[in-house]
């Protein structure tokens, strides 16, 4: 698969790796977007199979690291998240307007994030898929098309939050059977039969 080789300078004093992944030799019309969580790469299973669905669906992909991932280092501070979200702003910006669809992947904290860059940008037309949300991705669930998935098992995400996603036909939620936080079980075998759960899922959306 071809790369597009960027590399975003970071307030983290470091250059974050915003590499395009495209489906072909030319650009697709269709771009998904990664966001990883605070302690969850592009490269972990629930985003890793995002982004191969999204491949064979046609879409090109950018996989997002966050500057303090880059520096190898943690949040400190509430103004931490600005900046990452201003970052992944003005590295989104470079490219979305080649696109004539655009998905955002959330996982966690990237569900926020993912929710608030689709509205600095007025990205209307992007469509959603929101992983293992926390209370604070609620508000841009209920403003997005997409889909929620969550697992039952998951200690920052409960039933009773997600009663309080606003189902329509813009917005679908998906909970997983006493999946924890990284969308796993206990049992290896029971956890794969989830990614496969999972895989289905994104390739139905992503069609």
């Amino acid at each position: 698969m071809p790369i597009e080789k960027r590399l975003i300078p970071s307030k983290w004093n470091v250059d974050m790796n915003h590499s395009i992944i495209t489906a072909a030799d030319d650009r697709s019309a269709k771009l998904a977007v990664l966001f990883p969580g605070m302690n969850y790469s592009c490269e972990r299973p629930v985003l890793h199979y995002a982004m191969k669905c999204a491949i064979r669906a046609g879409y090109d992909v950018l996989p997002l690291e966050y500057g303090y991932q880059a520096a190898r280092t943690e949040i400190q501070s509430d103004d931490d998240y600005a900046t990452i979200v201003q970052e992944c702003v003005r590295s989104i910006s470079q490219v979305s307007g080649a696109y004539q669809e655009l998905v955002f992947v959330g996982k966690s904290l990237g569900s926020i994030a993912a929710g608030m860059v689709s509205t600095k940008l007025e990205l209307m037309q992007a469509r959603h898929i929101f992983l293992t949300p926390v209370e604070g991705s609620i508000p841009y669930i209920n403003q997005k098309q997409g889909i929620t998935i969550y697992g039952t098992s998951d200690p920052m995400f409960s039933s009773e939050l997600a009663q309080r996603i606003h189902v329509d036909k813009h917005r679908e939620v998906i909970a997983i059977e006493r999946a924890n936080h990284g969308l796993e079980v206990e049992d290896p075998m029971e956890t794969l039969d989830i990614m496969k759960q999972l895989a289905a899922l994104y390739m139905d959306f992503f069609k």
